[in-house]
């Protein structure tokens, strides 16, 4: 998924349970159900490394079964 830098995806859990544990970034937390959650481009940048045969699109790809046929 492709969105632009002034995005803010808005999401919203529901259940019949009263707490949700979300986890981002290696971090986790405890909200509440029907809590809304933010996401926004943050105000600093990062630096990142690519591995010899390793691609980050291939591995999300890989990882939401992406072109996948799941009749098989």
């Amino acid at each position: 998924m492709v969105v632009g830098d002034d995005v803010v995806i808005r999401l919203r859990a529901e259940s019949r349970e009263s707490q949700f544990l979300l986890t981002m970034d290696s971090r986790s937390v405890s909200i509440e159900n029907n809590e809304e959650i933010f996401i926004s481009k943050a105000d600093f940048s990062i630096k990142l490394i690519e591995l010899p045969k390793h691609n980050f699109f291939k591995t999300i790809r890989n990882k939401l079964f992406w072109g996948k046929d799941s009749r098989n």
